[in-house]
């Protein structure tokens, strides 16, 4: 009965060898010569009780001969091959089995082959070889799980670490579309506000549109208009310091008293709005809304490029439409006479360059206006997708909702509410959807 020499239980911390040959003698004269090597030896005398060892044991070098009853050395190989592929295959052979040698090189995949007899020191140093390199392969299998290991974590702190930058970018994200939302509130609201003693809901969006139209054909960033729409919004903010009887007089029929404090109310705007850094720019174009170009305006007589861009552009869009109110000359004058008006100032009030293009965009503009097509109802026959073709305002000029409004049932429920309230019909204006071909 061949030696196994198996741990009780079945490992061991050396680096395991088993020699097979059908020949006792051969085994323990293998085993004799690898005492030196520091490596466990177990034997085995034929090819089936090697295999019964390989599928109960790991082994790292396995020294086989070629010529052995019932399973050949190249057979046990290829069989080894498959039972533990990292195991290190040697073969011994005689000089007639070059043809059997060559198939077991190629079926049993074996590192080296040895002729009989062997040379110890030369089988020594193949073994020794074998299990360095078996012992570096293991190094490098435990050093590739701790590396995968690290890079698990490192994945699963990244997922980790990803996915709370994803929530807090999310949450960040909110916060900006809140303020946002808070920030065009009080926008809104003041702009109610100033607008309350002369309310003019309709104009004041149409003298955004004009603006908007005149900044967009000159290229201005997102940013400058949104700052230019807001300055149109609030452009009338400085009256709210100035007695109602004087802003509703035409500034054409102010007294030269009257004309003094009227002159204070682009500073009042500056004033109100200097508290909110955010209004900053705002504030700027409010204060220099009055300016002319030649340098006649006021409050600081700041003329041409002296003038924010964005202010020229206000000044052109709030008197076009303040002609037409008569709230420059008492009287009120068609849209032709109103661009008349505008274009006798060039080069005075108005910066040329900017009527050239006020010009070219109005025309436009109003074409747009006058081919949507609308009606206006009561709040009980709206439906939930209609949209509002003007801005919604109660009687006392406060806006309720901006142009463009998408309604939904919560949105009619609230205005049919405030409409039972306040006990007035609201008027609401909505673009009507053109028929549907039968």
């Amino acid at each position: 009965m061949a030696s196994t020499d198996i741990d009780p239980e079945g490992t061991s911390a050396l680096p395991v060898v088993l020699s097979v040959d059908d020949e006792a003698n051969v085994v323990k004269s293998i085993k004799r010569t690898l005492r030196k090597v520091d490596a466990k030896v177990l034997t085995a005398t034929s090819g089936e009780e090697a295999l019964s060892i390989l599928e109960r044991e790991p082994i790292d070098v396995i020294i086989s001969d070629m010529r052995m009853p019932g399973m050949s050395g190249a057979e046990l190989l290829r069989e080894a091959r498959h039972a533990q592929p990292k195991c290190t295959r040697i073969l011994l052979t005689g000089y007639s089995d070059v043809e059997a040698t060559m198939q077991a090189v190629n079926e049993g995949g074996i590192a080296r082959y040895l002729s009989k007899p062997w040379n110890d020191d030369e089988l020594r140093a193949i073994v020794e070889d074998a299990i360095r390199m078996a012992s570096l392969e293991q190094e490098n299998q435990q050093l590739q799980a701790t590396v995968d290991a690290h890079t698990a974590e490192l994945e699963a702190e990244v997922a980790r670490r990803t996915e709370e930058l994803e929530a807090a970018n999310a949450m960040l994200t909110e916060a900006i579309d809140d303020l946002a939302q808070s920030y065009e509130t009080m926008v809104e609201l003041l702009a109610n506000l100033s607008a309350m003693p002369n309310p003019e809901p309709e104009t004041s969006q149409k003298k955004a549109d004009l603006a908007l139209a005149m900044a967009e054909d000159i290229k201005m960033d997102d940013e400058e208009k949104l700052t230019l729409r807001h300055a149109v919004r609030l452009h009338r903010i400085g009256w709210s310091a100035l007695p109602s009887k004087l802003t509703a007089t035409p500034r054409r029929e102010q007294t030269q008293t009257q004309r003094a404090q009227f002159e204070q109310h682009p500073l009042y705007a500056q004033a109100l709005l200097m508290s909110v850094p955010k209004l900053a720019g705002v504030a700027k174009i409010l204060r220099a809304q009055h300016e002319h170009y030649n340098g006649d305006g006021f409050p600081d007589r700041a003329r041409t490029e002296g003038i924010p861009i964005s202010a020229r552009i206000l000044a052109i869009a709030r008197d076009y439409y303040d002609y037409q109110r008569g709230r420059i000359e008492g009287t009120k004058l068609s849209s032709g006479n109103a661009v008349e008006k505008i274009r006798a100032g060039s080069g005075k009030e108005y910066d040329p360059d900017l009527i050239r293009v006020f010009s070219a965009v109005l025309p436009k503009l109003e074409k747009v206006e006058a081919a949507v097509s609308e009606i206006c109802v009561h709040a009980r026959a709206l439906q939930p997708g209609m949209t509002l073709s003007r801005d919604l305002t109660t009687a006392h000029g406060a806006l309720l909702l901006t142009k463009g409004a998408v309604l939904d049932q919560h949105l009619i429920e609230n205005i049919i509410n405030l409409e039972h309230r306040s006990d007035t019909n609201l008027s609401v204006c909505i673009h009507q959807q053109p028929e549907r071909k039968k």
